[in-house]
């Protein structure tokens, strides 16, 4: 039980309420506030510092003086730290922070008000209402915090921990009543210890120990970006430092489904003499071991494990710990806590927290240069508002002021009306923007405000288009702008007849879709002011056909390859704005006469120099697209080396490896691979030979094949230098730069090898720098491009290996490999899953999308036949297209199958890949459970001691495991939760006081439901 003081509230000391008023230099916009000493002084008796959980009273009346004279103060406020305002009364304090009483009176005709503060602060730790003790234990050896955590309370020690010099952090030692017997119903499934950010909660690792009705516990962890994960050794799974792992992943708080690595123990007190729930984090490495058997658990911040979400660490060096507990089937779990965050012993006894941190106050607003920000003078500004403010223990105690002469004998501030103000003087002017948390501590941030004469903040000159027409890519002009400012943003947008506006992107180009008036709007910013221009323009009908999208075409044609070419349309005014229609493609031979082919079907490549392509419709027809075309003897003896073209000199082969020469006359080079490669299994091995290794850098571009805007490029510069080589990353999504990462590496040593390779959808090196993820390719497929610049002599590329392809002078074709998106961890019964479009890694061979079949089965049952899945649009998933993408609904518990199958002509034979993956379904839904006759949590039933009561029957649905194959029961505990009956239908109370009647039932899972109602013997 909370221990709580009680203040009786008299009326004794005063302290004086200050009154202001706003006087002083008028050309400083009502000059600075200054303070007059108030005769008003209320008589309350408060102490300066209580703590949470004390009681407070607030009278109904106290007395106030004003000037000698009592009147009587009636009418009180009660202000919180949240701004909540409350009456007279007793009141827990609740809240951390500062408080405010007041009270108002009448002395004569005169109204009087008077105040009080106080500050609220807390203990070292804390719960939400559990009871909390520090002694003896009972399971784990030692003493430290005893605490019977009740469902839904959280225990925190605040005490701050600093990481900042630590490489190994002991996050706990906690010995957790979690089951009495191994055969046991767990007393709360899943036990949880969070170390957070005590500047920002949003950030924060948590560890768990889940408990099955079997004899094992398991473990597990992630970062608050990540879900939580357990690994264990497998014989197949996820490759980790040179092993092989299981990764289970599961629910942030799920109580069953899914397991990590496990743990042996079969009791609670077992665990405890293992060391307890013990969790060692390594701080440098992020990898973080279980220390009973020193198991390892999970790495945080391993690409392999996370993709893009590895955890990257905290906003400081400060954190503080939780402890939460859930899936409950008692009261409260009782939980010894022996060490958290390496606190032991005497830093856990209760004991009034201490906080000297300083809040960290941040504010957006973009500044001009080092100075800050200009303003015009006679302007009205606007103090920005969006302030953030990281510190664990701040109540929104927060002001905005603005001074002129900040921090000089000549400081004066300025009066500012609901954020506004208007500068009247040039010269400097500062924000100042000041957090205080419930401890006193302040956080301060100051923006430079510096006021100039001018006589506009933005200026510009109106340019206005002359015409618009439908089914036409119009460009809006550019208009440039100037102001006090230096960064002007110009933001185009139009507005279409339909009241539809689109903001352009840079390139201002806008197409026009219906007829009728358009409004176009150009807005200036800068990081202070902005204006708007705007005109309208009639968009008119002339029969135009827009060829809006760029045809997907590889950058060459392999000759006696086939392919299989993308529908292509052109729009055109239909009735409610452009509507599509199919355009004729008409291909041109070695520059022959240009002729219809048929989209739908395969097109094998005659040419031998080009093959020139446009898209005709109604009479209008593009650009003519000129591809070349290489003969690398697909149908005969191969030219592998001709799969790269480009600007080099001269090529050679040997056993391991194709050598590109670049001769030096040109400061650069570049190759491109004449056929498409799978992003999803993108591998290039190379390497640079010493004293041939004469160009400066090296850069490896993949471009999407579906949208020519997106691409990713690494980049290593200083090759041809001995010093540490600049390894970079750039992405472009829609032209737009995303990522620009750079760093360096080692010293090249002599003919280094270099390899670039992704995985899991992400892009890195062998020789460093950090993974970056591919997120906007519109399908797997890729052009890869190498370019070398910088070139003093002649120089040369060796390359090994593309894709799973070995190049040199004895090539075997190896198997073309399927690429597919496989599933990740487990589903639940009824989810649906998206199997995506499959690719080929073919490198060598043209692979036609129609080639790839699949089949998808489902969960094999005893004595059974495969049975074939059903997409959720009716299509028999057999032998279908695996090349499109399919939605499964996963109504089964079990493994659902998807197989692949293809196979091609290579020089070696025929090939033929077959490979599948598994779609793992579970039941995570618990059971459905309720008392027949409505009893539940809230309801009280009286009986009187010695009379034979009828517990309430209860019944029981899942949806999967039947009604008579769930386990279930029913107890009667008593008021410490221990059960005193167990299983049956009727009981006899012998003793007065509250009993519980909980009701349980388990599915073939282990998903588990409970349900209770209060009995009051009397």
């Amino acid at each position: 039980m909370r221990k709580t003081k009680k203040f009786l509230i008299t009326i004794l000391g005063a302290l004086c309420l200050i009154c202001v008023f706003f006087a002083g230099n008028s050309a400083l916009n009502a000059g600075r506030q200054k303070a007059v000493a108030a005769t008003a002084t209320l008589s309350l008796d408060l102490e300066p510092v209580y703590y949470l959980g004390d009681s407070l009273e607030i009278p109904e009346t106290v007395e106030i003086d004003v000037e000698g004279a009592s009147v009587t103060g009636n009418n009180a406020k009660l202000i919180m730290p949240d701004g909540v305002v409350y009456g007279y009364g007793t009141y827990t304090l609740s809240q951390k922070g500062s408080y405010t009483v007041i009270y108002y009176g009448n002395n004569g005709d005169n109204p009087v008000s008077a105040s009080k503060s106080f500050v609220v602060r807390g203990y070292n730790w804390e719960t939400d209402g559990s009871q909390t003790s520090y002694g003896q234990f009972t399971r784990g050896k030692g003493e430290g915090v005893i605490v019977d955590l009740a469902d839904g309370d959280v225990f925190r020690l605040n005490t701050v921990k600093d990481i900042s010099d630590l490489n190994e952090l002991e996050v706990c030692r906690i010995h957790p009543d979690i089951r009495p017997g191994k055969t046991g119903t767990p007393t709360a499934a899943l036990v949880i210890v969070r170390v957070v950010d005590a500047y920002n909660p949003d950030i924060f690792v948590e560890f768990y120990l889940w408990a099955q009705s079997s004899s094992v516990f398991y473990i597990g962890c992630g970062a608050s970006n990540q879900p939580l994960v357990g690994m264990e050794r497998s014989s197949s799974g996820t490759m980790y430092n040179g092993e092989l792992y299981r990764v289970h992943k599961m629910t942030r708080y799920a109580t069953s489904g899914v397991y990590g690595q496990w743990v042996n123990i079969e009791t609670s007190q077992a665990l405890a003499n293992a060391g307890g729930m013990s969790y060692i984090w390594n701080l440098s490495t992020n990898q973080v071991y279980f220390k009973s058997g020193n198991k390892f658990v999970n790495d945080m911040d391993s690409p392999e494990i996370y993709s893009e979400n590895i955890f990257t660490g905290f906003s400081s060096d400060y954190v503080y710990a939780e402890v939460q507990c859930y899936g409950y089937s008692k009261s409260s779990i009782n939980i010894e806590i022996e060490s958290l965050l390496g606190f032991t012993g005497e830093d856990l006894m209760k004991k009034p927290a201490e906080d000297t941190m300083s809040p960290i106050v941040t504010v957006d607003a973009q500044t001009t240069d080092e100075s800050g920000v200009y303003v015009v003078k006679g302007k009205e500004y606007s103090i920005p508002q969006n302030v953030s403010v990281m510190d664990v223990n701040y109540n929104g105690n927060l002001t905005k002021k603005v001074y002129y002469n900040y921090g000089t004998m000549e400081e004066v501030e300025i009066y500012v009306e609901n954020g506004k103000f208007t500068p009247t003087l040039a010269g400097r002017y500062t924000v100042e923007y000041k957090a205080t948390d419930a401890y006193g501590n302040e956080g301060i941030f100051v923006l430079p405000l510096n006021v100039v004469e001018a006589a506009d903040t933005i200026t510009y000159t109106e340019t206005k288009l002359q015409e618009m027409y439908v089914a036409q890519k119009v460009h809006l002009p550019e208009i440039e702008a100037a102001g006090v400012n230096n960064e002007i943003q110009v933001q185009v947008s139009v507005t279409n007849p339909k009241g539809q506006t689109r903001v352009l992107d840079q390139t201002n180009d806008y197409v026009v879709e219906y007829l009728g008036a358009h409004t176009v709007t150009y807005t200036f910013t800068d990081n202070v002011y902005s204006k708007t221009f705007s005109y309208t323009i009639q968009a008119q009908d002339k029969g135009l056909a827009l060829f809006n999208d760029t045809p997907k075409l590889p950058a060459y044609f392999i000759k006696d390859a086939t392919y299989l070419f993308e529908e292509y349309m052109a729009y055109t005014l239909g009735e409610d704005g452009l509507a599509p229609n199919q355009t004729t493609m008409q291909i041109s031979v070695d520059g022959g006469a240009f002729a219809n082919v048929d989209v739908l079907q395969p097109y094998k490549v005659t040419a031998t120099n080009n093959i020139r392509i446009k898209y005709v419709y109604n009479q209008q027809e593009t650009e003519i697209i000129t591809v070349p075309v290489v003969d690398v003897g697909y149908s005969g003896t191969k030219s592998y080396e001709k799969y790269f073209q480009g600007t080099y000199d001269r090529v050679t082969s040997n056993p391991l490896a194709i050598s590109y020469f670049f001769d030096g006359a040109e400061s650069e080079g570049s190759m491109t691979f004449v056929n498409t490669l799978s992003l999803q299994n993108f591998y290039f091995g190379f390497a640079t030979a010493e004293g041939q290794d004469n160009f400066d850098t090296l850069t490896l571009t993949l471009t999407d094949y579906g949208n020519a805007d997106n691409k990713i490029s690494i980049s290593y510069q200083n090759l041809a230098a001995t010093e540490e080589i600049v390894y970079s990353v750039q992405q472009w999504e829609n032209k737009q730069l995303v990522v620009d990462y750079s760093t360096t590496i080692a010293s090249k040593m002599s003919a280094v090898s270099l390899a670039v390779f992704q995985k899991e959808s992400c892009l890195t090196s062998n020789v460093g720098g950090s993974p970056v993820a591919i997120k906007k390719f519109e399908n797997d497929l890729a052009i890869f491009t190498i370019n070398v610049s910088g070139i003093d002599g002649e120089s040369r590329l060796d390359v090994k290996t593309i894709n799973n392809q070995n190049i040199s002078s004895r090539i075997r074709e190896q198997v073309p490999q399927i690429q597919y998106f496989a599933s990740e961890g487990v589903f639940e019964i009824g989810d649906c899953f998206l199997i995506k479009p499959a690719t080929i890694s073919n490198v060598l061979n043209i692979a036609l999308k129609t080639d790839i079949k699949m089949t998808v089965t489902l969960p094999i049952k005893d004595g059974e036949t495969p049975r074939v899945a059903l997409a959720t649009n009716g299509d028999r998933l057999e032998n279908v297209n695996g090349s499109k993408a399919y939605e499964v609904a996963l109504t089964e518990p079990g493994n659902y199958r998807v197989s692949y199958t293809y196979s091609c002509q290579t020089k070696d034979g025929l090939k033929t890949e077959d490979v599948s993956f598994i779609i793992s379904v579970i039941d995570m839904t618990a059971p459905t459970l309720s008392f027949d006759d409505g009893l539940n949590e809230q309801s009280l039933i009286k009986v009187k001691a010695g009379v034979s009561y009828r517990l309430s029957t209860y019944s029981m649905s899942d949806n999967d495991t039947a009604v008579d194959a769930l386990r279930h029961g029913i107890n009667v505990h008593d008021a410490t939760g221990t059960i005193i009956a167990n299983n049956v239908e009727t009981f006899v109370f012998r003793k007065a006081g509250y009993y519980t009647v909980r009701a349980w039932c388990m599915d073939l899972y282990g998903n588990l439901t409970a349900r209770y109602y209060t009995v009051f013997v009397e």
